[in-house]
């Protein structure tokens, strides 16, 4: 999803992915980024040491703060305690990251929609994007679904429990992002610079 155009703005990249393979992928996709450091390692749980590694880098969370609810519960994690808690520790990224520019695309809501093959073209070729001043629930994203006569959600929807990542105030986008022609998400992303 990263431009690389974008990416041979910074002076230096570290990636990290705790995926083997990502380091090979990126590397196919972004071919000559020379300012690349890959390092395999779960971001998430190391977050502390490369803060205090890098105190000047700008951190991008692309597409994995929404999948850590997939992951807790494919692990078996998925109590309401357990779920809390890493709604919690997510919600908590905003004053961890505090004083740093960092942003994230991540999924909020993902489920079951009805298209007719028409209409799926037109939707993956140019997405439905929603720019927003303020935090929307989960429940003002689910009424713009209802307002579309081509898209129709419907059964249950998963909440990726990522509502509270962004301050409610901090301006953001939606996008809502055709995973599969019966399967969509919205997503949401904001950048963060210090104030």
């Amino acid at each position: 999803m990263l431009k690389r155009s974008w990416l041979k703005g910074f002076s230096r990249l570290i990636a990290v992915d705790l995926d083997p393979l990502a380091k090979g992928l990126f590397r196919l996709r972004h071919r000559g980024l020379s300012q690349l450091l890959w390092k395999r390692a779960d971001a998430l749980e190391q977050l502390d040491t490369l803060l205090d590694t890098y105190p000047n880098a700008a951190i991008l969370f692309d597409n994995m703060l929404g999948q850590q609810a997939l992951i807790s519960m494919h692990e078996g994690r998925s109590s309401e305690d357990e779920l809390a808690a890493l709604e919690n520790a997510l919600s908590g990224l905003k004053d961890r990251l505090r004083g740093r520019t960092w942003g994230s695309l991540h999924d909020r809501i993902s489920g079951p929609v009805r298209i007719t093959a028409e209409e799926y073209k037109i939707y993956s070729k140019k997405p439905w994007i929603e720019h927003s001043d303020r935090l929307r629930s989960n429940a003002e994203l689910m009424q713009d679904l209802a307002q579309s006569k081509a898209l129709k959600a419907h059964g249950e929807w998963l909440d990726h429990l990522t509502t509270k990542v962004f301050c409610s105030d901090h301006p953001r986008a939606y996008v809502l992002w055709p995973f599969a022609t019966g399967y969509w998400h919205w997503l949401e992303l904001a950048w963060v610079k210090p104030k």
